[in-house]
Protein backbone atom coordinates (compact mmCIF):
# COMPACT_ATOMS: atom_id res chain seq x y z
CA UNK A 1 0.00 0.00 0.00
CA UNK A 2 2.85 2.36 0.93
CA UNK A 3 4.47 1.44 -2.63
CA UNK A 4 1.00 2.11 -4.18
CA UNK A 5 0.83 5.33 -2.71
CA UNK A 6 4.24 7.00 -3.42
CA UNK A 7 3.39 5.57 -7.58
CA UNK A 8 0.43 7.42 -7.68
CA UNK A 9 2.13 11.07 -7.00
CA UNK A 10 4.87 10.46 -9.35
CA UNK A 11 2.76 8.80 -12.20
CA UNK A 12 0.30 12.07 -11.58
CA UNK A 13 3.59 14.38 -12.07
CA UNK A 14 4.59 11.62 -15.17
CA UNK A 15 1.42 12.81 -16.78
CA UNK A 16 0.65 15.84 -16.49
CA UNK A 17 4.52 16.61 -17.56
CA UNK A 18 3.43 15.32 -20.70
CA UNK A 19 0.09 17.04 -21.31
CA UNK A 20 2.15 20.21 -20.25
CA UNK A 21 5.29 19.67 -23.53
CA UNK A 22 2.63 18.49 -25.03
CA UNK A 23 0.56 21.81 -24.66
CA UNK A 24 3.66 23.29 -25.39
CA UNK A 25 4.27 21.85 -28.76
CA UNK A 26 1.03 23.04 -30.00
CA UNK A 27 0.93 26.50 -28.65
CA UNK A 28 4.63 26.73 -30.42
CA UNK A 29 3.23 25.33 -33.67
CA UNK A 30 0.34 27.46 -33.58
CA UNK A 31 2.08 30.81 -32.73
CA UNK A 32 4.70 29.72 -36.09
CA UNK A 33 2.03 29.00 -38.10
CA UNK A 34 -0.07 32.52 -37.08
CA UNK A 35 2.76 34.23 -38.27
CA UNK A 36 2.80 32.42 -41.76
CA UNK A 37 -0.64 32.88 -42.28
CA UNK A 38 -0.03 36.44 -41.90
CA UNK A 39 2.84 37.10 -43.89
CA UNK A 40 1.05 35.28 -46.72
CA UNK A 41 -1.37 37.55 -46.40
CA UNK A 42 0.80 40.36 -46.72
CA UNK A 43 2.32 38.87 -49.99
CA UNK A 44 -1.05 38.25 -51.66
CA UNK A 45 -1.90 42.08 -50.95
CA UNK A 46 1.55 43.67 -52.58
CA UNK A 47 1.36 45.19 -56.54
CA UNK A 48 3.50 42.91 -58.36
CA UNK A 49 5.95 39.96 -57.26
CA UNK A 50 8.86 41.37 -56.29
CA UNK A 51 7.17 43.39 -53.78
CA UNK A 52 5.34 40.00 -52.50
CA UNK A 53 8.95 37.77 -52.35
CA UNK A 54 9.88 39.08 -48.78
CA UNK A 55 6.77 38.65 -47.06
CA UNK A 56 6.92 34.95 -49.27
CA UNK A 57 10.26 34.37 -47.90
CA UNK A 58 9.29 35.14 -43.90
CA UNK A 59 6.57 32.95 -44.45
CA UNK A 60 8.66 30.04 -46.09
CA UNK A 61 10.68 30.85 -42.63
CA UNK A 62 7.57 30.85 -40.58
CA UNK A 63 6.48 27.07 -41.63
CA UNK A 64 9.98 25.97 -40.77
CA UNK A 65 10.19 26.73 -37.26
CA UNK A 66 6.39 25.44 -37.23
CA UNK A 67 7.17 22.33 -38.97
CA UNK A 68 9.62 21.49 -36.45
CA UNK A 69 6.90 20.46 -34.35
CA UNK A 70 4.18 19.42 -36.73
CA UNK A 71 3.25 19.03 -40.22
CA UNK A 72 -0.09 19.13 -41.57
CA UNK A 73 -1.80 20.33 -44.74
CA UNK A 74 -1.70 23.91 -43.97
CA UNK A 75 1.61 23.86 -43.84
CA UNK A 76 2.03 22.62 -46.85
CA UNK A 77 -0.22 24.12 -48.99
CA UNK A 78 0.98 27.47 -47.48
CA UNK A 79 4.42 26.86 -48.17
CA UNK A 80 3.96 25.41 -51.74
CA UNK A 81 2.32 28.74 -52.53
CA UNK A 82 5.24 30.60 -51.12
CA UNK A 83 7.90 28.29 -52.87
CA UNK A 84 6.11 28.42 -56.56
CA UNK A 85 5.30 31.94 -56.21
CA UNK A 86 9.43 32.76 -55.31
CA UNK A 87 10.27 30.04 -58.04
CA UNK A 88 8.46 32.10 -60.39
CA UNK A 89 10.13 35.36 -59.79
CA UNK A 90 13.48 33.48 -60.29
CA UNK A 91 13.29 31.50 -62.86
CA UNK A 92 13.52 28.15 -60.80
CA UNK A 93 12.23 25.26 -62.25
CA UNK A 94 11.71 22.54 -59.64
CA UNK A 95 13.32 18.60 -61.29
CA UNK A 96 12.29 15.63 -59.71
CA UNK A 97 15.55 13.78 -58.89
CA UNK A 98 16.28 9.85 -58.63
CA UNK A 99 18.77 8.07 -58.14
CA UNK A 100 20.01 6.25 -61.27
CA UNK A 101 21.12 2.76 -59.52
CA UNK A 102 19.37 2.48 -55.92
CA UNK A 103 22.31 1.95 -53.61
CA UNK A 104 24.62 4.35 -55.32
CA UNK A 105 28.50 3.63 -55.98
CA UNK A 106 29.58 1.66 -52.98
CA UNK A 107 29.26 3.11 -48.93
CA UNK A 108 32.78 5.05 -49.79
CA UNK A 109 32.70 6.42 -53.14
CA UNK A 110 32.63 10.53 -53.63
CA UNK A 111 31.73 11.27 -56.96
CA UNK A 112 33.48 14.60 -58.20
CA UNK A 113 32.97 14.70 -61.90
CA UNK A 114 30.20 13.36 -64.22
CA UNK A 115 30.63 12.46 -67.98
CA UNK A 116 28.07 11.36 -70.47
CA UNK A 117 28.87 8.76 -73.24
CA UNK A 118 26.48 7.45 -75.60
CA UNK A 119 23.88 7.62 -73.29
CA UNK A 120 25.73 5.84 -70.55
CA UNK A 121 27.07 7.88 -66.69
CA UNK A 122 30.63 7.84 -66.00
CA UNK A 123 30.94 9.54 -62.76
CA UNK A 124 35.00 9.75 -61.68
CA UNK A 125 35.16 8.31 -58.10
CA UNK A 126 37.90 10.31 -56.17
CA UNK A 127 37.95 8.15 -52.64
CA UNK A 128 38.72 4.86 -54.78
CA UNK A 129 40.64 6.99 -57.91
CA UNK A 130 38.24 4.95 -60.05
CA UNK A 131 36.29 6.04 -63.13
CA UNK A 132 32.78 4.21 -62.68
CA UNK A 133 30.02 2.64 -65.11
CA UNK A 134 26.38 3.44 -65.27
CA UNK A 135 25.11 1.53 -68.12
CA UNK A 136 21.78 2.86 -69.98
CA UNK A 137 18.80 0.57 -69.58
CA UNK A 138 15.45 0.16 -71.45
CA UNK A 139 14.11 1.21 -67.76
CA UNK A 140 17.35 3.37 -66.56
CA UNK A 141 20.67 2.43 -65.35
CA UNK A 142 23.11 -0.30 -63.86
CA UNK A 143 26.05 -0.10 -61.72
CA UNK A 144 28.57 -2.23 -63.21
CA UNK A 145 31.16 -3.35 -60.96
CA UNK A 146 33.12 -4.74 -63.55
CA UNK A 147 34.01 -1.84 -65.41
CA UNK A 148 38.03 -1.40 -64.79
CA UNK A 149 39.01 1.94 -65.00
CA UNK A 150 41.68 3.18 -62.86
CA UNK A 151 44.99 3.36 -62.44
CA UNK A 152 45.22 -0.05 -60.57
CA UNK A 153 44.54 -1.50 -64.09
CA UNK A 154 47.10 -0.63 -66.36
CA UNK A 155 50.42 -1.98 -66.35
CA UNK A 156 52.46 -0.20 -68.72
CA UNK A 157 52.24 2.87 -66.68
CA UNK A 158 52.52 4.81 -63.13
CA UNK A 159 49.62 6.55 -62.79
CA UNK A 160 48.67 9.12 -60.03
CA UNK A 161 45.39 10.92 -59.01
CA UNK A 162 42.38 11.11 -61.35
CA UNK A 163 41.40 15.26 -61.42
CA UNK A 164 39.53 15.39 -64.90
CA UNK A 165 37.24 12.99 -67.23
CA UNK A 166 35.60 13.62 -70.43
CA UNK A 167 33.89 11.44 -73.09
CA UNK A 168 35.92 11.64 -76.27
CA UNK A 169 33.04 10.58 -78.87
CA UNK A 170 35.50 10.32 -81.95
CA UNK A 171 37.16 6.85 -82.79
CA UNK A 172 40.35 5.95 -80.27
CA UNK A 173 42.37 2.93 -79.79
CA UNK A 174 39.83 1.18 -77.71
CA UNK A 175 36.59 1.56 -79.97
CA UNK A 176 35.45 3.02 -82.55
CA UNK A 177 32.52 4.61 -80.96
CA UNK A 178 34.54 7.01 -78.67
CA UNK A 179 36.30 5.98 -75.08
CA UNK A 180 35.68 8.25 -71.80
CA UNK A 181 39.39 10.07 -70.96
CA UNK A 182 40.61 10.34 -67.24
CA UNK A 183 43.41 12.89 -66.87
CA UNK A 184 45.72 12.25 -63.20
CA UNK A 185 48.06 14.58 -62.00
CA UNK A 186 50.77 13.91 -63.80
CA UNK A 187 49.43 14.48 -67.33
CA UNK A 188 48.66 10.68 -67.94
CA UNK A 189 45.60 9.99 -70.05
CA UNK A 190 43.70 6.74 -68.94
CA UNK A 191 41.47 5.63 -71.63
CA UNK A 192 38.33 3.22 -70.75
CA UNK A 193 35.16 2.21 -73.14
CA UNK A 194 32.85 -0.24 -71.76
CA UNK A 195 33.79 -4.23 -72.09
CA UNK A 196 37.17 -3.15 -73.16
CA UNK A 197 40.28 -3.46 -71.37
CA UNK A 198 41.85 0.21 -70.15
CA UNK A 199 44.76 1.82 -71.55
CA UNK A 200 46.73 4.22 -70.65
CA UNK A 201 49.53 6.30 -72.17
CA UNK A 202 51.63 9.54 -71.10
CA UNK A 203 51.81 11.96 -74.22
CA UNK A 204 54.84 14.33 -74.43
CA UNK A 205 54.87 16.81 -71.56
CA UNK A 206 54.48 20.79 -72.34
CA UNK A 207 57.94 22.41 -72.15
CA UNK A 208 58.41 22.99 -68.15
CA UNK A 209 56.53 19.97 -67.80
CA UNK A 210 53.28 20.01 -65.97
CA UNK A 211 52.31 21.65 -62.57
CA UNK A 212 48.57 21.51 -61.40
CA UNK A 213 46.65 19.50 -64.42
CA UNK A 214 42.97 20.29 -62.96
CA UNK A 215 40.52 20.51 -66.29
CA UNK A 216 39.64 19.01 -69.33
CA UNK A 217 37.69 19.21 -72.84
CA UNK A 218 37.41 18.02 -76.38
CA UNK A 219 36.90 19.51 -79.09
CA UNK A 220 37.22 18.42 -82.82
CA UNK A 221 39.18 15.37 -82.54
CA UNK A 222 41.70 17.42 -80.15
CA UNK A 223 42.42 17.37 -75.72
CA UNK A 224 42.68 20.77 -73.88
CA UNK A 225 44.13 20.65 -70.66
CA UNK A 226 44.46 23.21 -68.39
CA UNK A 227 47.32 23.89 -66.05
CA UNK A 228 46.46 26.61 -63.65
CA UNK A 229 49.76 26.11 -62.05
CA UNK A 230 51.97 26.66 -65.56
CA UNK A 231 49.05 29.38 -66.40
CA UNK A 232 48.37 27.52 -69.70
CA UNK A 233 46.12 25.84 -71.79
CA UNK A 234 47.45 22.56 -73.87
CA UNK A 235 46.45 21.22 -77.26
CA UNK A 236 46.74 17.89 -78.01
CA UNK A 237 46.02 16.17 -81.96
CA UNK A 238 44.78 12.84 -82.35
CA UNK A 239 46.66 10.09 -84.31
CA UNK A 240 44.52 6.71 -84.51
CA UNK A 241 42.34 8.04 -81.71
CA UNK A 242 46.12 8.25 -79.12
CA UNK A 243 47.64 11.47 -78.06
CA UNK A 244 50.74 11.12 -78.89
CA UNK A 245 51.97 14.37 -80.45
CA UNK A 246 53.68 17.03 -78.70
CA UNK A 247 51.04 19.83 -76.88
CA UNK A 248 50.45 22.77 -78.79
CA UNK A 249 49.42 26.22 -76.55
CA UNK A 250 46.31 27.75 -77.25
CA UNK A 251 47.70 31.18 -76.00
CA UNK A 252 50.56 32.55 -78.43
CA UNK A 253 50.42 35.51 -75.66
CA UNK A 254 50.77 34.86 -71.87
CA UNK A 255 46.94 34.67 -70.85
CA UNK A 256 46.32 34.69 -67.00
CA UNK A 257 45.11 31.16 -66.10
CA UNK A 258 46.06 31.28 -62.54
CA UNK A 259 42.42 32.02 -60.70
CA UNK A 260 40.31 29.45 -63.94
CA UNK A 261 38.76 26.29 -62.28
CA UNK A 262 36.92 25.55 -64.99
CA UNK A 263 36.37 25.91 -68.61
CA UNK A 264 34.04 24.61 -71.46
CA UNK A 265 34.55 24.87 -75.21
CA UNK A 266 31.30 25.35 -77.06
CA UNK A 267 31.10 22.35 -79.72
CA UNK A 268 28.64 24.45 -82.40
CA UNK A 269 31.57 27.61 -82.32
CA UNK A 270 34.80 26.03 -80.84
CA UNK A 271 35.02 29.32 -78.62
CA UNK A 272 36.53 28.45 -75.30
CA UNK A 273 34.80 29.96 -71.99
CA UNK A 274 36.66 29.85 -68.94
CA UNK A 275 35.24 30.25 -65.40
CA UNK A 276 37.14 32.37 -62.70
CA UNK A 277 36.72 31.63 -58.94
CA UNK A 278 35.35 34.86 -58.57
CA UNK A 279 32.38 33.85 -60.65
CA UNK A 280 33.73 35.85 -63.38
CA UNK A 281 33.43 34.68 -66.88
CA UNK A 282 36.26 35.28 -69.98
CA UNK A 283 35.35 34.37 -73.45
CA UNK A 284 37.92 33.82 -76.02
CA UNK A 285 37.96 33.02 -79.55
CA UNK A 286 40.44 33.13 -82.67
CA UNK A 287 39.79 35.87 -85.38
CA UNK A 288 40.29 35.41 -88.91
CA UNK A 289 43.91 36.05 -88.66
CA UNK A 290 44.50 32.99 -86.04
CA UNK A 291 45.08 35.13 -83.16
CA UNK A 292 42.99 34.42 -80.31
CA UNK A 293 41.23 37.32 -78.57
CA UNK A 294 39.75 36.65 -74.83
CA UNK A 295 36.68 39.31 -73.55
CA UNK A 296 35.40 39.18 -69.76
CA UNK A 297 32.13 38.98 -70.68
CA UNK A 298 28.51 40.31 -68.45
CA UNK A 299 25.74 37.95 -67.46
CA UNK A 300 22.40 39.83 -68.56
CA UNK A 301 19.70 39.06 -65.99
CA UNK A 302 16.39 40.48 -67.06
CA UNK A 303 14.49 38.77 -63.63
CA UNK A 304 12.98 41.48 -61.54
CA UNK A 305 15.09 42.98 -58.87
CA UNK A 306 17.80 40.96 -60.29
CA UNK A 307 21.03 43.01 -61.41
CA UNK A 308 23.21 42.09 -64.65
CA UNK A 309 26.84 42.14 -64.49
CA UNK A 310 30.36 40.52 -64.55
CA UNK A 311 28.79 37.74 -61.66
CA UNK A 312 25.70 35.70 -61.89
CA UNK A 313 23.50 37.75 -59.12
CA UNK A 314 22.70 35.31 -56.62
CA UNK A 315 24.60 32.54 -57.19
CA UNK A 316 28.70 31.28 -56.91
CA UNK A 317 29.41 29.16 -59.64
CA UNK A 318 31.81 26.25 -59.13
CA UNK A 319 31.55 24.37 -62.51
CA UNK A 320 30.98 25.48 -66.45
CA UNK A 321 29.43 23.27 -68.50
CA UNK A 322 28.41 22.94 -72.42
CA UNK A 323 25.24 21.61 -73.44
CA UNK A 324 25.17 20.90 -77.41
CA UNK A 325 21.77 22.12 -79.30
CA UNK A 326 19.21 22.24 -80.69
CA UNK A 327 19.14 24.27 -77.06
CA UNK A 328 22.88 25.32 -77.04
CA UNK A 329 23.64 26.83 -73.77
CA UNK A 330 26.22 26.95 -70.60
CA UNK A 331 25.45 25.01 -67.07
CA UNK A 332 26.93 26.13 -63.88
CA UNK A 333 27.29 24.51 -60.72
CA UNK A 334 25.69 26.83 -58.08
CA UNK A 335 27.12 26.36 -55.10
CA UNK A 336 25.25 28.92 -52.38
CA UNK A 337 21.74 27.76 -53.80
CA UNK A 338 23.04 23.97 -54.43
CA UNK A 339 21.38 24.24 -58.03
CA UNK A 340 22.00 24.44 -61.66
CA UNK A 341 21.78 28.50 -63.33
CA UNK A 342 21.25 28.03 -67.47
CA UNK A 343 22.47 30.63 -69.44
CA UNK A 344 22.09 30.81 -73.44
CA UNK A 345 25.92 31.28 -74.93
CA UNK A 346 25.33 35.10 -75.68
CA UNK A 347 25.06 34.73 -71.28
CA UNK A 348 21.62 35.47 -71.01
CA UNK A 349 19.42 34.22 -68.35
CA UNK A 350 17.41 31.10 -68.96
CA UNK A 351 16.26 29.38 -66.14
CA UNK A 352 17.82 27.94 -62.64
CA UNK A 353 17.24 24.41 -61.80
CA UNK A 354 16.24 23.12 -58.44
CA UNK A 355 15.98 20.00 -56.39
CA UNK A 356 11.55 19.14 -56.51
CA UNK A 357 12.12 17.59 -52.70
CA UNK A 358 15.50 18.10 -50.80
CA UNK A 359 18.51 15.77 -51.78
CA UNK A 360 20.63 14.48 -48.96
CA UNK A 361 23.84 16.39 -49.44
CA UNK A 362 25.57 19.37 -51.53
CA UNK A 363 25.46 18.85 -55.38
CA UNK A 364 29.51 17.78 -56.31
CA UNK A 365 28.99 17.34 -59.95
CA UNK A 366 26.45 17.62 -62.90
CA UNK A 367 26.44 16.53 -66.76
CA UNK A 368 23.22 16.77 -69.22
CA UNK A 369 22.32 14.11 -71.53
CA UNK A 370 21.65 13.66 -75.05
CA UNK A 371 17.69 13.86 -74.34
CA UNK A 372 18.24 16.30 -72.12
CA UNK A 373 18.37 14.62 -68.57
CA UNK A 374 20.22 16.33 -65.76
CA UNK A 375 22.14 14.51 -64.00
CA UNK A 376 24.09 15.65 -60.46
CA UNK A 377 26.05 13.41 -58.20
CA UNK A 378 25.94 13.81 -54.33
CA UNK A 379 28.56 11.97 -52.07
CA UNK A 380 28.43 8.59 -53.27
CA UNK A 381 25.56 9.05 -55.60
CA UNK A 382 24.73 9.75 -59.29
CA UNK A 383 20.72 11.24 -59.48
CA UNK A 384 18.89 11.97 -62.58
CA UNK A 385 15.75 13.45 -63.50
CA UNK A 386 13.80 14.64 -67.13
CA UNK A 387 13.85 18.45 -67.11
Amino acid sequence: AAAVAVAIPVVVVAVVSVLYYQRGRVEQFEQYLAQARAQIELARAQPDPLSAAPYYRDSLSALDRAEVYFSTEETLSLRLESRNALDQLDGITRLNFRPAVVNGLGREAHISALAVGRNNIYALDSAANAVRLLRATAVGYDFDANFGCSPAQVFNLQMGALVAIAWYPDPTLLSETGALLALDSTGSVLYCAPDKPSAAARPDEPPGGWVQPIAIDVFAGRLYVLDVGANALWVYNSVSGVFNQPPEPYFAVSYDLSDVIDFAIAQSSGALYLLHADGRLSVCERNNAGNVLCSEQEYTDNRAGRQSGPRIDGAIPARLLYDAPPEPSLYFLDTFADGLVQYSLRLFFQRQFRALNPLPGPISAMAVGPNKEVFVAVDNSVYVANR
